[in-house]
């Protein structure tokens, strides 16, 4: 749930992302060995425990082929929930010997999210967090404004 600033009654765009279990993975210089990844491939790559299911979301908002992204281009009043259908990721495909559980035993129960809310007025406003999924199925509140980064546009 999205609280402030006064006169806020809505969002006009929300776009959910799963971030990376670290922020420049996949950047720098790579140089792919035999069968192992390409660049694009570990930059692609969901490196955390679940990813949207591709093509599902709310309303017409679906998520992107590598389930990373979720654009909501529809105004949402302040207060309303959006249901978001979440899977488990697989080992990439060079990863030979990584068992599905041994991969999501490696990767943790923590998903990393980044909210970036867009008002016409208000502006846009990204806001990082992290959920522990231990207990499914979960609510993520979204924390007042105030205590976002506000960035311009």
């Amino acid at each position: 749930m999205l609280i402030g600033p006064p006169g806020l009654d809505r969002i006009d765009r929300l776009t959910v992302t799963i971030r990376n279990d670290h922020f420049r993975r996949g950047e720098g210089d790579h140089r792919q060995s035999m069968d192992g990844p390409t660049q694009e491939e570990i930059r692609d790559y969901i490196w955390g425990p679940y990813r949207f299911t591709p093509g599902t979301g709310p309303d017409d908002a679906r998520a992107d082929r590598l389930g990373r992204e979720t654009v909501y281009d529809t105004a949402l009043p302040i207060g309303e929930e959006l249901p978001y259908q979440l899977e488990q990721t697989m080992p990439g495909h060079w990863m030979r010997s990584m068992t599905q559980q041994g991969w999501l035993q490696q990767r943790g129960p923590i998903v990393r999210l980044a909210f970036t809310a867009e008002h016409q007025t208000h502006g846009t406003w990204y806001l990082p967090c992290e959920i522990d999924t231990t207990n499914m199925p979960i609510t993520v509140i979204v924390p007042q404004v105030e205590h976002a980064t506000r960035g311009d546009g």
